[in-house]
């Protein structure tokens, strides 16, 4: 389906139907090609581990044109890596949830960012919703709405 092997490959897909139109976002898995450290994308240059959403025909798997990039990693600041995307809707918001840094140290977190339209710009909070650590949390991961669960018909391995 998709799979940018030069940039990394995809991983962590999640669909989203909002009103019939169907939408797969993802991360592109720059840090699989980057310069090491710390889950392989701390020592610069820092590679480009964006969110990227992909519109679908209704059947959930034909790609459609348009896809685009949400976010991107911060470099230093997310450890060069934002991962796990998870998009809702909230009356007229969007809301993509999403997890940066490395899993495996005490700098990984789930934050979000807003935005009036589900093709963005999308801006982050100010600070994460939870990070390692947290009330005994570690390596915290994904934000999936019931929503999502239900209207989601990807296949279950999400790796190129």
């Amino acid at each position: 389906m998709i799979c940018p092997i030069s940039r990394g490959g995809a991983i962590d897909a999640s669909g989203y139907n909002d009103h019939g139109r169907r939408y797969i976002v993802y991360k592109v898995d720059g840090n699989a090609i980057g310069h090491g450290g710390a889950c392989g994308n701390t020592i610069p240059p820092i590679v480009s581990t964006p969110i990227v959403i992909q519109p679908v025909e209704a059947d959930g798997i034909t790609l459609a044109l348009g896809s685009r990039e949400l976010l991107d990693n911060n470099g230093e600041a997310d450890q060069g890596i934002i991962e796990a995307p998870s998009l809702v809707r909230m009356e007229s918001k969007w809301i993509l949830f999403f997890s940066s840094g490395c899993f495996a140290t005490k700098h990984y977190t789930v934050s979000y960012a807003t935005s009036n339209s589900i093709a963005g710009p999308y801006t982050r909070a100010d600070k994460p919703l939870f990070k390692t650590g947290d009330d005994g949390v570690f390596a915290p991961g994904v934000v999936l709405s019931t929503q999502q669960i239900l209207d989601s018909q990807l296949p279950s391995e999400d790796k190129c």
